[in-house]
């Protein structure tokens, strides 16, 4: 198993100066993708809805703060979408191609998955199984991205790369890892 350690940066041009600092680590062990994202700042900048339970499977988590994965086998146009909110709701979606096929992604009927936050410093990480996605080891693409939404209401995007005009995590030129 090998890790790679990545620092993600805001998408800057409509966005003022942050006082945060996002990195990520992706591993790959045998059957999953293993993501921990870690968001440190002033947690007062931030809105984070409190974890009160396990959490559930839910959609448009983007809309709020939201940590998420983008994964594609190498070579394929196919695709999935990784969300984890910060109250642990989640979800996995698929793509056949960019944008076009969105769907739940129903081999994951649950998500392993924790978020943390203890003396300012954010925690969230899960395990994607890649049974369904990428059996055997095929080379992975991964892209990691966040929505951070603020105390203030308005949002920022965060990336490895932001590779177009505007934030948009779909890009293949932003799955910058190899796995």
């Amino acid at each position: 198993m090998s890790e790679l350690s990545v620092d993600l940066v805001p998408f800057v041009a409509a966005e003022p100066p942050l006082e945060l600092n996002l990195s990520g680590v992706v591993a790959r062990d045998v059957g999953f993708l293993r993501v921990c994202f870690r968001l440190q700042g002033n947690p007062a900048l931030v809105r984070l809805p409190v974890a009160a339970g396990s959490g559930t499977r839910r959609d448009s988590l983007w809309l709020g703060t939201c940590f998420e994965a983008f994964v594609a086998v190498e070579g394929e146009h196919r695709y999935a979408e990784v969300n984890l909110a910060t109250s642990r709701d989640w979800n996995v979606y698929l793509f056949e191609e960019y944008r076009c096929g969105m769907r739940p992604d129903h081999s994951v009927s649950d998500l392993m998955r924790s978020t943390v936050l203890v003396d300012g410093i954010l925690t969230a990480d899960f395990s994607l199984p890649l049974t369904s996605l990428a059996p055997g080891d095929r080379v992975l693409e991964v892209g990691l991205a966040a929505v951070i939404r603020h105390a203030d209401g308005r949002l920022s995007h965060w990336a490895l790369a932001h590779p177009g005009e505007r934030p948009d995590f779909h890009r293949r030129e932003g799955f910058l890892l190899r796995c």
